[in-house]
């Protein structure tokens, strides 16, 4: 055990260097220690003492051969919001600096989250910009784990929003649906619009389409329409005397089985530039045809 270090002026420095076990004890006077604690020195640990004159002394440095600190710091000695457990707040706007709160009813908590928070807080080099996380322990669940978040930005706090941290939350929110998405598609080459006549196309899907259109294409120009625009059909569009503009398609297992108008003019759509609706000339489109399932 190491009490003291001798008698020498004033300022003088002892360079110490240990070769086993030794206990240094602190003394207010006779030997100050870093931390007002004795150290318990290990082989190849270093320091430096500084004569205080009349026999006293302060050890100025001490290096552990470890790279260890010299002493933990003790629960007691932690700020609250570093302690064992989280600090007590009653405002969530004055939890500012680093650590670890919880509060049950606080003020200025999501409001969602009525009961017990726990979270923490994240606190920027400049002044009024911090991050708070928390969350309801007493309620959380896999399927809801009650997280919310919100930043503050020059002093000004934002709103609350929810973050889904689970696995279970980020199934539910991507969850497929029990019913088959279509997954198969069709479609037809340019079919020639002739009045009165049909037509049989094998579509290839296997099953019978659950959603089906059909469109023509302008392949000269008609009705302020340009060559390559496409204009959806209304399959049972009518005029409103007796004759037949329209078509019908009527889909099986295998094929779309259409009929066309017998009018000249098989079909009418409306003009491009909105101002009528007008009978289109046949040669100047094509019927193309569309199935998924």
């Amino acid at each position: 055990m190491i009490t003291a270090l001798g008698v020498l002026p004033s300022g003088v420095l002892r360079f110490l260097t240990f070769s086993g076990a030794a206990t240094l004890t602190h003394n207010a006077a006779t030997l100050i220690l870093p931390g007002a604690a004795n150290i318990v020195a290990a082989a190849g640990d270093t320091a430096v003492a500084q004569s205080l004159g009349g026999g006293n002394w302060r050890v100025r440095s001490y290096i552990r051969a470890s790279g260890q600190p010299v002493a933990v710091i003790s629960d007691a000695n932690l700020p609250a919001r570093l302690g064992v457990v989280a600090k007590t707040i009653t405002d969530w706007n004055t939890a500012l600096d680093n650590g670890w709160y919880m509060g049950s009813g606080a003020a200025n908590a999501p409001a969602a989250n009525t009961g017990w928070n726990i979270g923490t807080v994240e606190a920027h080099g400049a002044a009024g910009y911090r991050t708070q996380t928390v969350y309801d322990f007493v309620n959380a669940t896999a399927a809801n784990t009650t997280i919310w978040r919100r930043y503050q930005n020059g002093g000004v706090w934002g709103a609350w929003f929810k973050i889904q941290w689970s696995q279970a939350e980020q199934d539910a929110r991507y969850v497929q649906s029990s019913t088959a998405l279509l997954q198969k598609a069709y479609e037809s080459a340019q079919q020639t619009i002739t009045a009165g006549g049909t037509l049989t196309l094998a579509h290839g899907l296997g099953v019978k389409p659950k959603l089906y259109i059909a469109v023509i294409q302008c392949t000269t120009a008609d009705l302020a329409y340009s060559i390559g625009d496409e204009v959806a059909i209304n399959p049972m569009l009518n005029t409103t005397d007796a004759t037949v503009q329209a078509i019908s398609m009527v889909p099986d297992t295998t094929n779309l089985n259409v009929r066309i108008g017998a009018n000249s003019s098989s079909l009418r759509i409306m003009a491009k530039s909105g101002a009528s609706l007008t009978n289109i000339t046949n040669t100047s489109w094509r019927l193309v045809f569309r199935a998924w399932a």
